[in-house]
Parts: C-alpha cells; sequence; structure tokens
C-alpha cells in the first residue's frame, strides 16, 4: 500500500486537509499531547497545563533519610463507624442487625395502634357501628414491628399516627 493521499471526490471544492498535514506538529509525551489544543475562536482557555520541572537531588542525599524518619514508629489507623440510620417503613427493609450482625430483610408484624382505634371510634361516632371493628383487622391501618428473622429481636418500628 502506498502512503499517497486518496484522491478527491470530483465536485468537493472545500475539503478538509489530510489527516497527515494535521497531525504533522503534535509530539506525544506519555501516550499525551504535549501541547494542548488550540481554543475555539473568541473563547478563552480554561485550563492551561502548567509546566513540569523536574529536579534532581544533589548526589550522595539519595539514600540519606531526616532525622526524624530513622525513628520507626507505629502507624496507627483509625477508621471511623458509620452510623446507617434505617427509615422504618410499612414495607420490608433490608438492613444490618446490630443484636446478630446479619444483613438480614426484616419480618413485618402488624400490631393495632392509635390509627386503627381513631378510624373505629370515627365509624361508631358517625353511626356505621355494625363496622366500627374492621380497622383493628386490616393491616394497613395498623403499626409495624420490624422484625430480625434470624434472632427475632426488635429492629425499629413504623408508628401510623
Amino acid at each position: 500500500m502506498d502512503d499517497d493521499e486518496p484522491p478527491p471526490y470530483p465536485g468537493v471544492e472545500d475539503a478538509p486537509p489530510p489527516y497527515s498535514t494535521v497531525t504533522s506538529h503534535i509530539t506525544l509525551q506519555d501516550g499525551c499531547p504535549s501541547t494542548p489544543p488550540p481554543p475555539y475562536p473568541g473563547t478563552k482557555p480554561w485550563f492551561v497545563r502548567p509546566p513540569y520541572i523536574l529536579q534532581q537531588p544533589p548526589p550522595g542525599s539519595q539514600n540519606r533519610l531526616p532525622p526524624h524518619a530513622a525513628q520507626r514508629h507505629p502507624a496507627v489507623i483509625t477508621q471511623p463507624v458509620g452510623i446507617v440510620v434505617t427509615r422504618f417503613t410499612d414495607r420490608p427493609v433490608r438492613t444490618r442487625c446490630p443484636h446478630c450482625q446479619e444483613v438480614v430483610e426484616t419480618w413485618l408484624e402488624y400490631r393495632t395502634g392509635a390509627m386503627a382505634w381513631f378510624i373505629c371510634i370515627l365509624l361508631f361516632l358517625f353511626g356505621v357501628w355494625p363496622c366500627c371493628v374492621l380497622p383493628l383487622c386490616v393491616d394497613s391501618y395498623k403499626d409495624v414491628i420490624h422484625l430480625c428473622p434470624y434472632c427475632h429481636s426488635k429492629l425499629g418500628s413504623f408508628r401510623r399516627m
């Protein structure tokens, strides 16, 4: 194959320059262009790469350590303990049980709470007394207790009122 440029298309007067002439001035340094591309006309460049100056240490000082570095102290690394706050809702939640340290999806236990009793009393007062016990049977009016499925400890609760 020749490195000749392909012939221009017929009827194209303003063809772009060939790739080899556009990229001939770009030199690569560590796989990156040594100079950034020029900015678009009418804009200011927002980043200017600082020049890199590599300084060599003076001869004979390559293996010398400062006096404080000669003393070896064990490195103590403390890792902050994150507190994860889980918002309990009326649906099962994936959380870590603080008792058995397992990552679990909580079991739900429904208990009659203030919302169920409030609706029960309202139904009774408005004369729908035959149906006033229905809120005590419907889970969507009850409070929700979240339990660990492994150790059965209470992880949290969701109160409707």
